[in-house]
Order: C-alpha cells, then structure tokens, then sequence
C-alpha cells in the first residue's frame, strides 16, 4: 500500500503532485548540463525555454481540458493534447528569437523525461491503473501494485509505462546524435510517433473504458499522433531538401564562461 499523501505543519501535501515538482528542474538540468552543447544555446536561453517550453505546455494544454471537462474530454490527460505542443512552442521560438526547429528539436527529449517522472508518481494518485493482476499468470503475481482508490492488487502499468517514456526520450536523443544535432525540426514527429505506437500498445495494458472493440478513446488519440508525426517528417524533409538548412549561430557566452576563458588564457600566455 502506498501513502497518497502526508501532513507538514497542519498542511496536507499529496505525493503525485511531487512528480511535477521534480520532473522541471530535472528537465532543465538535462538541457542545461548536456543538451544545450549540442544546440550552441546559452545558459541562461537554456533555461528560459526549458522553464517556459515545459511548464507553460503542461499548464496551458492540460487546463484547457479542465475547463472543456464534459464538453468533449472527460479529465486531463496528457495523451489527448501532445501532438498540441508546437502550437506552443513555436511562439515561444518566435519571442525568444529561436530558430523554431531549434527549439523543436532540443526541447523534445524534455516531454520523455518529464512524462516519464510525472507519470511515476501516478501510483501515489491511483490513476493511470492497469488490470487486476489476479488476471495474469502466477509467475507474475509478485508484480503486483496495490490501488488504494480500488483497493485490490493491480499490473504495475504506470511504473513499466514511465520507463517506456524515458526509452522513448533516449531513443530521440540516440537519435539525434546519430544526425549530428542538425535542427531540421525532426525529433518532434519522430517522438509523436514513437509516442504513438507506444501508448497505443499500452492502452491494451489499462482498464481504460473501450469505445470500440478492444480500443479506447486514447487509442484513437495515438493513431492521431502517429499520422502527425509520419506526415510531419515527409513534409520536413520535403521542405529541407529545398531549403537547406545553415548552421545554427553560436549563442553569446555567458560572462561566467568568459571570465573563466579569459584566465585560462592570461595563465597559458604567462
């Protein structure tokens, strides 16, 4: 049985909100620490896409189903609003002065990371569940995670799903690097649909009401995304081998970086 929440000065602090908590300075860590080298992005440039690119995608997509609740989505979810995110972050290209398949590519990897940790902690809030799993073979009962919302022993769904999300993130990474880091603005529809077929598989996994046959709505959400991203890519590559694309102008180094060059300089003319 897991604790869903614990109390700190007369407050009480639920444990799935922790997940969203870590998940943003992790993201910003990773672009900061190891990405942004990749990109010739500055310090402080890193942070502000991280911070506003990930945090303003999940507050603003996830909120507009909150309040479209009962008209045609049924809770937030963030299957339903992915292929969404360059509505988003293209603008923020665009004050930022960012190339906008820059910021494509670097930031995409932060949706694996960050969907990975949030939906970890989906076992604190007794959502995202998979079947009972007295459904499955002895030889997995071990596996089994107890819901307290149901209070029964459920398949481990969320935790086998967020290490899906993290691979997905590796995979986009992997795979960037094997393209030398261009900014052709691949990684987005590569991820949607990596996305796609991933969720679409675990969806079979997940007491998920079906709408049609053995699929659910969420289901169709992931074909969505899979079309996206797959007319996506012929369209990019379509459009980049008319417009090459030029490398990308290195950002201003930030003054700490600076006055560290300038010493090492001064010590290696002395």
């Amino acid at each position: 049985m897991f604790p869903t929440s614990f109390h700190l000065f007369g407050i009480e602090f639920h444990l799935y909100y922790a997940g969203y908590f870590l998940a943003f300075p992790f993201c910003v860590l990773f672009n900061g620490l190891y990405y942004r080298r990749h990109y010739r992005l500055g310090n402080m440039k890193v942070i502000l896409l991280s911070m506003l690119g990930i945090n303003m995608t999940y507050a603003l997509l996830l909120l507009s189903q909150f309040y479209a609740q009962g008209e045609f989505v049924h809770g937030m979810n963030w299957v339903r609003v992915v292929g969404f995110v360059p509505i988003l972050w293209l603008p923020l290209a665009w004050v930022s002065k960012t190339n906008g398949r820059m910021l494509l590519d670097f930031l995409t990897p932060s949706l694996g990371i960050n969907n990975m940790i949030i939906h970890t902690f989906c076992v604190f809030g007794g959502c995202c569940y998979g079947y009972p799993i007295v459904n499955y073979p002895q030889w997995m009962q071990w596996m089994g995670l107890y819901n307290n919302t149901l209070q029964t022993y459920l398949f481990p769904t969320q935790i086998l799903e967020s290490l899906t999300y993290g691979i997905l993130a590796l995979i986009v990474v992997l795979w960037a690097r094997h393209r030398k880091f261009d900014t052709k603005g691949y990684s987005f529809p590569f991820y949607c649909i990596l996305f796609g077929v991933a969720r679409f598989l675990w969806e079979f996994m997940r007491d998920n009401r079906k709408i049609a046959g053995p699929l659910s709505e969420f289901s169709f959400w992931c074909i969505a995304w899979i079309v996206e991203g797959v007319v996506w890519l012929i369209l990019a590559k379509l459009w980049n081998d008319r417009h090459p694309v030029e490398p990308a102008p290195i950002e201003p180094a930030d003054l700490e970086e600076e006055v560290h060059s300038d010493i090492i300089t001064q010590g290696s003319a002395v």
